[in-house]
């Protein structure tokens, strides 16, 4: 299935088994947005009663991630209110939420996108998890308060996006998607668990940002999303020379989908196995996200709940720039510190995998984070580590059995960054250099 370059549609792109979908024609790669429409007319602003700069979007919507103005020369600031009860306040604990004052910054927003909540502790509600097939029901939205004080902002701006809570790209077993370009959505750009698929040549960028649930505990929201995902078991999955960037999680992952307690409500733990065979991420360019490459295997392998394992791993040729600096690193009013491989302190149990050839080009944590156990520590060679003097290069596992961070120090005349990727790190044939 072939679309026209330089043309445009919107929604959501439902794969089928074993399709290609590609590009013909010349000029720009097809683009496919989840945002609904573009905002820019000043028809579909009307100020909010009382307020001189609180703008109200003209129709309902599903819950916006972020906004982006004139493609990317501006966004917005999505304000995430705890959820108990009610909307709390940020600015006044213990209060009710009031969007009249809450919106204390140009260009930051408020979606009410809460029609199915309702009163009583927060909830994993899955219908609103899975941004899938249909099973996003329509009436899932509510209003969209933008604050510009610029005036209406369908006059200030050329173009309005709003990356909407949908997966932009449901993907089937088999399929191929190439030479698209992908924007624009709340969760996930491309979505996919238990079965293989490949992506190459595609732009993905401005992707997460949405509510995803909220905490039992304080009802503190966790949001979406990532440029593309495939969780489960399959037996190949790619992504090949890409342009990915501004997600608001990890520009490409491959996840074991168990439960955490605090998203499932309960300790259950799921038995089945799930292996992942052929995974590679080759020759693309990340930029300024907020984790390029997430690996997430929370179970470990073989301990009584099943097999969960990944098996022919290869990250390779990529260009790592910017991590961490990008729109998401302005959300929560929180620091992040962002690594551009992230695989955390999970088990992530794994055999031949290896990381070759790539550029770690700045993040504001680590340019790579692993601590697994030693037998399932990735293979490095070749690669190319730049970071900010007193920065962090890694975070791997000690020899005292826990996670120890190695910071970026680098002079000329004790070069103890080459020192530890050498010798902790093990890529005998690795460069640093400091930015």
């Amino acid at each position: 299935m072939y679309f026209q370059r330089g043309d445009l549609w919107r929604g959501q792109l439902w794969a089928q088994e074993g399709v290609i979908y590609s590009a013909y024609g010349q000029g720009e790669k097809p683009k496919i947005y989840a945002s609904p429409e573009n905002g820019a007319d000043p028809d579909k602003w009307y100020l909010l009663e009382g307020t001189d700069n609180i703008w109200v979007y003209h129709m309902d919507m599903m819950d916006c991630g972020v906004i982006v103005f004139d493609e990317g020369a501006e966004y917005g600031l999505k304000l995430s209110p705890n959820y108990m009860d009610g909307y709390l306040s940020t600015t006044n604990e213990c209060q009710a939420f009031d969007v009249k004052t809450e919106l204390t910054e140009d260009l930051m927003f408020f979606s009410q996108a809460d029609s199915l909540l309702y009163d009583g502790a927060p909830f994993r509600y899955t219908v609103m998890d899975n941004c899938d097939r249909g099973e996003y029901p329509e009436e899932v939205t509510g209003k969209l308060y933008l604050r510009c004080d610029e005036g209406n902002p369908g006059e200030v701006f050329g173009s309005i996006e709003f990356a909407v809570r949908q997966n932009l790209v449901l993907p089937a077993a088999d399929a191929v998607f190439r030479n698209l370009c992908l924007k624009y959505t709340g969760a996930h750009g491309i979505y996919g668990d238990s079965m293989g698929y490949d992506v190459s040549c595609c732009e993905i960028g401005w992707i997460g940002g949405s509510i995803q649930y909220y905490r039992y505990d304080d009802g503190a929201p966790v949001r979406f999303g990532n440029g593309v995902e495939c969780d489960g078991s399959y037996e190949h999955y790619s992504v090949t020379d890409c342009y990915i960037y501004q997600c608001y999680d990890a520009g490409v992952s491959n996840q074991d989908p168990a439960e955490d307690p605090q998203v499932s409500g309960s300790e259950a733990t799921d038995y089945r196995d799930v292996i992942q065979r052929n995974i590679s991420y080759t020759g693309n360019l990340f930029e300024y996200n907020d984790m390029p490459i997430e690996i997430f295997f929370t179970l470990e392998d073989d301990a009584g709940y099943g097999r969960h394992r990944m098996e022919n791993v290869l990250i390779e040729g990529n260009y790592f720039l910017y991590t961490g600096y990008g729109w998401a690193s302005s959300q929560d009013g929180k620091a992040r510190y962002s690594a551009a491989y992230q695989g955390y302190g999970s088990p992530n149990a794994a055999e031949n995998f290896r990381i070759v050839n790539n550029v770690f080009y700045l993040s504001t944590g680590a340019l790579i984070n692993t601590s697994t156990r030693e037998e399932w520590q990735p293979e490095l060679e070749g690669n190319t580590y730049v970071q900010n003097e007193g920065g962090t290069l890694a975070v791997w596992m000690g020899d005292n059995g826990y996670p120890t961070n190695y910071s970026f120090h680098y002079s000329d005349s004790r070069d103890t960054v080459t020192d530890v990727i050498q010798n902790v790190l093990g890529d005998e044939t690795g460069a640093a250099w400091k930015n």
